[in-house]
């Protein structure tokens, strides 16, 4: 397959997502819960 850059100056992107259902358990079981984060973030704000 190839691929031809015609203009450098136009941004160009590809992306791919998935969701949480999408991971394998094992990854989903490794994560923090939510609520885990929010505290975090919060907790994170607090000392800027």
């Amino acid at each position: 397959m190839e691929y031809v850059i015609q203009d450098y100056k136009k941004p160009i992107g590809v992306a791919t997502y998935k969701t949480v259902e999408d991971m394998p358990e094992h990854l989903r079981k490794a994560l923090p819960k939510v609520e885990e984060l929010k505290k975090l973030i919060n907790e994170d704000e607090k000392n800027e």
